[in-house]
């Protein structure tokens, strides 16, 4: 296969898309996603400002963060797109991790599984730049800190494509379900076609017999 068509085969939307209204749930769902951001990437923020963060870096991951968690509301439209941005804004910005993290969910949830793993594999590659412009964390070796990351990773992976199977599955049931319905629909009809066929052979022949009878009767 060319590199061209590998790209392509990557890049082509998966068989469904999300719908483009959201209902009552995916409110409540996307309201405290959004939520649970921003309260994460507030307190990474203000544990890095107490490690010494300041400056421009503090400006810069400020908006990271805010942008982030703001572009989480259009995370189901465009999760690819969320997804690329944020392996940059991982390189420089906390706050920006939970919402990272949600992306990365969407990600796996809506799309192929090789794109959620080159997101993973994208946004863990941009730690090493992270923990060299970021103040250090002396609360956890290198090798800890690494260890967790790659395991929350795995983990919201894994959960979104559990979601998408789930989700994939029900539908595969509801399509089977209505291809019942209508192979119950085309017998009922065509045992009703049948029914009316026998009817009128019936009737013809009844008819046919009692013309025979009265040419009998006239001969």
């Amino acid at each position: 296969m060319s590199a061209h068509r590998l790209l392509s085969a990557l890049l082509v939307a998966p068989d469904e898309d999300p719908p483009l209204r959201r209902t009552q749930r995916d409110w409540v769902i996307d309201a405290a996603l959004f939520l649970l951001a921003v309260a994460f990437g507030a307190s990474a923020l203000h544990d890095q400002v107490g490690r010494g963060l300041d400056g421009p870096l503090l400006v810069l991951d400020a908006i990271g963060g805010a942008t982030l968690c703001l572009a989480l509301w259009w995370r189901r439209r465009w999760p690819l797109a969320l997804g690329l941005a944020s392996v940059a804004m991982q390189a420089f910005s906390s706050s920006a991790g939970v919402a990272a993290l949600i992306i990365l969910f969407t990600v796996a949830a809506y799309r192929r599984w090789q794109l959620a793993a080159l997101i993973a594999a994208l946004q863990f590659a941009m730690l090493p730049v992270f923990r060299s412009v970021q103040p250090d964390d002396n609360s956890l070796p290198r090798w800890a800190f690494f260890t967790l990351v790659v395991l929350a990773m795995a983990a919201v992976v894994a959960w979104g494509m559990f979601v998408r199977g789930r989700r994939e599955s029900r539908q595969e049931r509801v399509r089977h379900a209505e291809a019942e319905q209508h192979l119950l629909l085309d017998q009922a009809r065509h045992a009703e076609r049948t029914r009316i066929a026998r009817e009128m052979h019936d009737v013809l022949a009844h008819r046919l017999s009692l013309l025979a009878t009265y040419a009998g009767a006239i001969e």
